[in-house]
């Protein structure tokens, strides 16, 4: 009996050092990681600062909870869409340089950035600049659906679409969302409505911003067009030389 009773011990114990040993030799990844994206960079490297992506694409295939995108200045030929990632809730977009420019830049129809996933207002997008170079390929510069980031310090512009939202889309389903626009400039964009900003269904912020030079051409809110969004802020934003039609 007290030989019996000491193999099954000494397997118990065995047991437990093959178990932290498995603990402790298991790969740790890393949280909150910054990924850095160049117009010199490369897809297949790591994308730490001196090996960077060379799409924002890939770097939000890449990205989990907390992380930071952090953006190069240059122009980046892409069309992102935020609203298929899984597995986390928030992140930081942001172009490295306030001086210099970062541009997201799209050559095809349908939103420069397209937002629908459930964000927070920790996920922050900033100091970019979104626009399409091909007046003919319809579609906002910022689409949001049922989401609540931050756009901070952007530049929407030259963005033109035969719906509403021009600058910036925001539309709810069903829930409300916060959506929070801050120290931008949007303008010159055209839409139906909107043509800065529409928003539907959504309470949303628009503070210390210049919303200027946007045509709607199908009805009212050539700068702002709010549509069912009570509990809104608009505040301590410059909004002049907008035209719709009355």
């Amino acid at each position: 009996m007290l030989i019996t009773s000491f193999k099954n011990k000494s397997k118990r114990y065995h047991r437990l050092i093959y178990i932290f040993m498995l603990l402790i030799t298991a790969p740790v990844f890393a949280q909150n990681q910054v990924f850095w994206v160049s117009t010199t960079g490369n897809d297949t490297l790591d994308g730490s600062q001196a090996s960077p992506f060379a799409t924002i694409t890939y770097a939000l295939s890449v990205i989990g909870d907390q992380d930071t995108i952090r953006i190069e200045p240059g122009y980046y030929y892409e069309q992102l869409d935020i609203s298929g990632l899984t597995g986390f809730n928030d992140f930081v977009m942001q172009g490295a340089s306030l001086t210099d420019t970062t541009a997201i830049v799209s050559l095809n129809p349908g939103p420069v950035m397209s937002i629908g996933m459930p964000l927070s207002n920790q996920t922050q997008i900033m100091n970019l600049l979104l626009t399409h170079t091909n007046p003919d390929s319809l579609g906002p510069g910022i689409e949001i659906f049922s989401s609540n980031p931050i756009i901070e310090n952007c530049t929407i512009t030259g963005n033109n679409d035969n719906n509403p939202g021009g600058g910036i889309r925001i539309y709810s389903s069903g829930s409300v969302e916060t959506p929070v626009i801050r120290d931008c400039r949007i303008h010159d964009n055209t839409a139906l409505g909107g043509g800065g900003i529409f928003a539907q269904a959504s309470s949303v912020v628009i503070k210390h911003s210049i919303i200027e030079f946007n045509d709607a051409l199908g009805y009212e809110g050539g700068g702002i067009f709010l549509q069912g969004c009570s509990g809104s802020t608009i505040a301590e934003n410059q909004i002049h030389a907008n035209h719709g039609l009355q």
